[in-house]
């Protein structure tokens, strides 16, 4: 994702945050969402936490930034995730807004390495199969995880954040969730 930043970057003569910005996040009316924390002015930002071990006490990361920002980090809360996700699952339109080609969409969708790994990995978003196809993409990092799929059968999404990484029983938890969510709105 880094190195797909950059070329982002090259070609647009843009910092990637800049352009993801006038691309996507303002066309989506995501305002309170980037890369930087001072792109947001909410008071509500979320913590990211880990669990002492020892104490199982919730332990603050603080805010926090690294070089290769476009590998993950946006800052964004579930309700405009949802407004990309929604983007996503109607090709790249959101409610009279375009940020993505038709053709963008269809090629990240499309199998990029077929015959090669069990599942259908796209460019970044993937295919589970399961009680319901779905594709999407997750995520974690210090002190936070995130889901966030759609029914290809439906085209409704469901997105999941936490704020703490999620590994194990945890993960398969907040998975449980997600799908009791298409349960409820199949």
């Amino acid at each position: 994702m880094a190195l797909a930043g950059y070329v982002a970057e090259s070609a647009s003569g843009k910092d990637f945050n800049r352009l993801c910005k006038e691309r996507i996040l303002h066309p989506l009316d995501m305002r309170q969402s980037g890369y930087r924390r001072s792109d947001i002015t909410t008071p509500n930002l979320a913590m990211p936490y880990h669990i002492d071990r020892d104490t199982r006490a919730f332990i603050p990361y603080f805010q926090y930034g690294y070089p290769d920002y476009p590998d993950g980090e946006l800052r964004t809360s579930a309700a405009h995730l949802a407004r990309w996700l929604g983007a996503f699952i109607n090709f790249g339109s959101f409610q009279g807004a375009r940020v993505l080609r038709g053709s963008t969409v269809r090629e990240v969708r499309h199998s990029q390495i077929p015959n090669i790994v069990p599942w259908r990995q796209g460019l970044i978003w993937y295919q589970i199969k399961g009680r319901y196809p779905r594709m999407g993409h997750t995520g974690g990092d210090f002190g936070v995880s995130t889901r966030m799929f759609f029914r290809l059968d439906r085209d409704i999404g469901v997105v999941t954040l936490a704020n703490a990484y999620l590994s194990g029983k945890k993960w398969d938890a907040m998975r449980a969730v997600e799908l009791r969510m298409f349960d409820e709105f199949s």
